[in-house]
């Protein structure tokens, strides 16, 4: 809106306002708005502005992984790309998606994680540089967050001393024989 104080004028009657661009969706350099007076409102140096859209910042998660020690495989859920919501300044518009493949993996391989514990930060986005430097993601700022490793405890069974014979752990024992004690040494 153009106001000479209450009075609004008319765009096209009173003045006439070009842009450096036609593009004003996409992230990239200065644009520039000149307005120009017309008739009553005619101007001999006509208004310039400047004004930039700037990349939206948007998060890529890494989601936790939990395995059992031992295990020679993990299931690694894809990770959580950020979506914008109505108040907020961050995240994907709109149905709008980053181009390139969107996994995660983990830092080693996995019998290299050798005790049952938490792995800070082990589970990472694959591909990191590539989804960055991807021109059709240029409308967005990109940050990754990794996420933890958990390997539980392997559970071992119980042997059953009567027939101590597990060949899940591997054991074979011969079975106790059954003895009376007569009192004698």
């Amino acid at each position: 809106v153009v106001k000479d104080g209450d009075k609004t004028l008319v765009a096209d009657t009173d003045y006439t306002v070009a842009y450096s661009t036609e593009d004003f969706k996409n992230a990239g350099g200065v644009i520039t708005v000149t307005i120009t007076g017309k008739g009553n409102y005619k101007t001999e140096t006509p208004i310039t502005r400047y004004y930039q859209i700037t990349p939206r910042p948007v998060t890529v998660t890494a989601q936790n992984v939990t395995i059992t020690y031992g295990d020679t495989a993990a299931t690694i859920a894809a990770p959580v790309v950020e979506k914008a919501t109505e108040d907020s300044k961050t995240g994907l518009v709109g149905e709008e998606q980053l181009s390139g493949t969107i996994e995660a993996a983990l830092k080693q391989d996995i019998s290299s994680y050798a005790e049952a514990k938490t792995y800070e930060g082990e589970v990472v986005v694959k591909d990191q540089d590539a989804i960055k430097s991807n021109s059709a993601n240029s409308n967005y700022t990109i940050t990754f967050n990794p996420a933890n490793l958990i390997v539980n405890a392997k559970e071992i069974p119980t042997v059953d001393p009567i027939d101590p014979e597990n060949p899940e752990l591997g054991l074979d024992a011969d079975k106790p024989a059954t003895i009376v004690y007569d009192g004698q040494d």
